[in-house]
C-alpha cells in the first residue's frame, strides 16, 4: 500500500531544529524533542522576531518515505514522536473497526533510517495515545481510553510503558493519582529522569449543563512506579485545561492550554504558564495579549535558543458556524507575545478556512508552518509556509499525488529531519508514515 513519495518534495528547515512537543530534554545529534527549536521559512524578513532584518535560508535535501515496513490491516496514524540518543519512538492510533481504536508504538534504533513495530495495546474501548516520550531505557506513552457506560462516554487515563530493545508497549494499571471517569492525559515529557504528564479532568455538569475542567501535573522519579499529582490553578480562572508541557532554554517549565474567565461571551483565552522553580509554582504570562474579543486556545509552544517563543492555537470563527480557525503568536527574546492576524492567520494568496495549521517550527527570527493547503481534511498534499510581512507565504509542498496524507509531528536534529503522520489510498486504509530528509544550512 505504501509507496515512496517524490524525492524532490522539500520542507524548508534549518539545522538545529527540534519538535514542537518538547517531549524529552535529552540532547544528541539525532532528531530530538529538546526545548530549543529552530526553523527556516522563506527568504524574506519575518513579521516579528529579535532581528527584523534577519533572513531565513536553508532547505532540506528532500523528504523520503522510510516506513514501508509498517503497513498493517486497518488504519494507522502517527500522533506523536520523541527521541533519545539514536532511539526514536512514535505513538500510533490503530483502528481495525469503526468502534475499535488501539494504541500502538513504532520505533527506530538507527536515528530513523529503519522502523519496526513495537506492538499494539488492545484495550477495551477506544484508546487514543495522545503523546509519547523516549526515556533512557525505553518509552512512555499516555492518552485516553473511552468506554461507554449507561449511554454516556467515560474517558479514563491510559499509560503504557515500552522497554528497550524491543519496545513492546504494555499498559499499566492506572495509579490512584490518575483515576477518574473523565481524565484526559494530553502530553508527557522526561527531564533529568523525571517523567512529567499534563492533562485535565472534566467535572460533573451543573444544572445548566456546564462542567468545569481541572488541570493537573503528574510526576514520577522512579520510572512510573509511583506518582504525585499537583493541581494547576490559574488566578481569576474558573477552570482550565492543559495541552502541552515544554522546556525553555532558560530551564523553565512551560504549560499551554486554555483558561476560562467569567461566564459571559469570549471567556475562553489561551493559557501560557511558566515555572522557574521546576514546577513548584506556575505564573501566567502574556494574559493581556490573549484577552478577548475572541474565544481562543493554545495547543503548542516552540522556543528558540534566545528564549523567544511561537505559539500555535485557535480562534472561534465569528460567522456563526461554531467552527475554529488557526491562530499564531510570536515573541522576541523578552517573551512578550504579539498576535499574528485577527480571527484567522493571513495567508498570502488566500486564507484557508478552519484549523489548517498542523504544526510550527521557530528559530527566533523565522517561523515555518505546515498543514492543509485548502483547510480541509483529508488532504492530498501537505503545504509548508514561511512567515513574511504579508503573512504566511507558501514555500514547498509534500505531494500525495492523489493519495491522502498528513504530517502531525516533525523532529529535527543537527543534520536530519523526520516527519510523522500517515498516508494511504484513503483514511480507512491509511498507514503510519515517516519521512526522512537531510537538513542543510
Amino acid at each position: 500500500m505504501l509507496r515512496v513519495l517524490a524525492a524532490s518534495a522539500v520542507v524548508l528547515l534549518a539545522a538545529g531544529c527540534s519538535s514542537g512537543s518538547s517531549s524529552s530534554a535529552s540532547s544528541s545529534s539525532t532528531p530530538t524533542a529538546s526545548a530549543s527549536a529552530a526553523a527556516s521559512a522563506v527568504a524574506t524578513a519575518p513579521v516579528q522576531g529579535p532581528t527584523a532584518a534577519a533572513s531565513a535560508s536553508g532547505a532540506s535535501a528532500g523528504l523520503n518515505l522510510v516506513s514501508q515496513s509498517l503497513a498493517k490491516d486497518g488504519a494507522q496514524v502517527i500522533l506523536d514522536a520523541s527521541a533519545a540518543g539514536t532511539a526514536v519512538v512514535a505513538s500510533v492510533l490503530s483502528q481495525t473497526t469503526a468502534d475499535d481504536y488501539d494504541a500502538g508504538l513504532v520505533y527506530s534504533t538507527d536515528a530513523g533510517s529503519t522502523w519496526k513495530w513495537g506492538g499494539i495495546v488492545a484495550d477495551p474501548g477506544k484508546t487514543f495515545p495522545e503523546a509519547i516520550a523516549a526515556t533512557s531505557n525505553g518509552a512512555i506513552m499516555v492518552g485516553t481510553t473511552q468506554t461507554s457506560s449507561q449511554s454516556s462516554v467515560v474517558s479514563q487515563a491510559f499509560i503504557a510503558l515500552a522497554a528497550a530493545p524491543d519496545y513492546k508497549p504494555v499498559a499499566i494499571g492506572i495509579p490512584e493519582q490518575f483515576q477518574g471517569d473523565n481524565v484526559h492525559l494530553q502530553d508527557v515529557a522526561v527531564i533529568a529522569d523525571t517523567i512529567l504528564v499534563v492533562g485535565w479532568e472534566q467535572g460533573t455538569p451543573d444544572a445548566a449543563g456546564n462542567a468545569a475542567r481541572t488541570s493537573y501535573l503528574w510526576r514520577s522519579s522512579d520510572g512510573a512506579k509511583t506518582w504525585t499529582r499537583t493541581e494547576i490553578k490559574v488566578p481569576g480562572s474558573s477552570d482550565n485545561s492543559l495541552e502541552q508541557i515544554a522546556f525553555g532554554p532558560d530551564g523553565s517549565w512551560n504549560l499551554v492550554g486554555q483558561a476560562v474567565y467569567g461566564d459571559g461571551a469570549n471567556q475562553y483565552d489561551p493559557l501560557w504558564l511558566k515555572s522557574v522553580d521546576a514546577g513548584a509554582t506556575f505564573t501566567p504570562t502574556n494574559q493581556d495579549v490573549f484577552a478577548a474579543p475572541l474565544d481562543q486556545g493554545a495547543t503548542r509552544i516552540e522556543f528558540a535558543g534566545d528564549g523567544s517563543a511561537a505559539i500555535l492555537g485557535w480562534d472561534e470563527v465569528t460567522d456563526g458556524s461554531a467552527s475554529r480557525a488557526s491562530a499564531l503568536w510570536v515573541s522576541g527574546a523578552n517573551q512578550q507575545l504579539q498576535r499574528i492576524g485577527t480571527t484567522q492567520v493571513p495567508v498570502s494568496g488566500g486564507t484557508p478556512p478552519g484549523e489548517f495549521i498542523d504544526g510550527i517550527l521557530w528559530d527566533g527570527t523565522s517561523l515555518a508552518a505546515w498543514g492543509s493547503p485548502t483547510g480541509s481534511y483529508p488532504m492530498d498534499n501537505v503545504q509548508f509556509w514561511g512567515l513574511t510581512k504579508d503573512g504566511l507565504t507558501q514555500s514547498t509542498m509534500l505531494p500525495g499525488n492523489g493519495t491522502p496524507l498528513a504530517v502531525s509531528k516533525i523532529l529535527v536534529g543537527k543534520d536530519e529531519a523526520l516527519a510523522f503522520g500517515f498516508t494511504g489510498k484513503d483514511l480507512a486504509g491509511s498507514d503510519a508514515a515517516i519521512w526522512k530528509g537531510r537538513s542543510v544550512q
